[in-house]
């Protein structure tokens, strides 16, 4: 059935060069991705949930009730920023995805992450804020503020890592292998 946009009398070299152009620009970024975006967000909100528990767990030590609901609210941050990155860019999601769950595998032995809750806190001294050292009654915890800025900061550094191990995986392994989010599938099929 034609529609309104049909137009019978259009050059095939006019409408394959604004498909072409379309697809340029998704590469770019510039238009939102069509085609398998909705399991590529699915498959980042499993790779940031699977790096949650070690630093949930630290955090929630070092914070009071408001500096947990601060972490909750960076928490929730980092996700939807990093749920649109994806959304806009297929391959910067693939790389992103495929890293970060990669580095979830770390949590098992977590230098990294403990190394970006210091840097974290290294931030926040030089801010001015408390130290909460100790883990007893007495020790100071976050409050809002310096729960959010700590989740920001040591949450980004655990995503630009698992985005640096992603760009490595993708430099060692099969261009075959990222095809499954890819915008373009080639046509594998030989020609008749």
């Amino acid at each position: 059935m034609a529609t309104v946009d049909d137009n019978p009398f259009a050059s095939p070299v006019a409408e394959a060069a604004e498909a072409a152009d379309e697809r340029q620009l998704r590469r770019d970024g510039l238009l939102p991705a069509e085609r398998g975006a909705w399991s590529l967000i699915a498959a980042w909100c499993g790779t940031w949930a699977l790096n949650l528990p070690i630093a949930v767990f630290f955090g929630w030590i070092l914070t009071d009730a408001w500096g947990r609901v601060g972490m909750g609210v960076a928490i929730l941050g980092i996700a939807t920023l990093g749920g649109v990155a994806v959304r806009r860019s297929k391959a910067a999601g693939q790389v992103l995805v495929r890293g970060g769950l990669l580095f979830a595998l770390t949590q098992f032995f977590p230098i990294l992450q403990i190394i970006s809750g210091f840097v974290a806190q290294a931030l926040l001294d030089g801010l001015g804020f408390d130290d909460p050292a100790g883990f007893g009654p007495n020790a100071n915890a976050l409050g809002f503020v310096p729960a959010v800025i700590a989740t920001l900061v040591s949450g980004g550094l655990i995503v630009a890592a698992g985005l640096l191990v992603g760009l490595l995986l993708r430099a060692i392994t099969p261009t075959h292998w990222w095809a499954a989010w890819r915008a373009e599938v080639p046509n594998l099929t030989p020609p008749q």
